[in-house]
């Protein structure tokens, strides 16, 4: 027979378990939408042979910032850092 201090360790580890991995999944918006986003800002491999400024890619957003009478456009671009 199992002593009672063992399920209870056992118990608690479940819980810990089951709650870690919903904590992991639980993602707020803003953090799924900056992980659809990153793609965008990966920089090529190699990298352009272009100088400081020179526009890699570009794209509007089609989710805009509310902007009245404006658009919104992500970029990537060459930099020395």
């Amino acid at each position: 027979m199992t002593s009672p201090k063992w399920a209870l360790a056992a118990g608690l580890a479940v819980v810990l378990l089951v709650g870690t991995a919903v904590l992991a999944t639980n993602q707020s918006p803003l953090e799924r939408r900056q992980e659809a986003l990153e793609p965008f800002y990966t920089a090529p491999d190699p990298l352009p042979d272009e100088p400081p400024g020179a526009l890699i890619r570009h794209e509007p957003m089609v989710e805009g910032i509310g902007l009245k009478n404006g658009s919104t456009h992500r970029i990537l671009y060459v930099t020395e850092s």
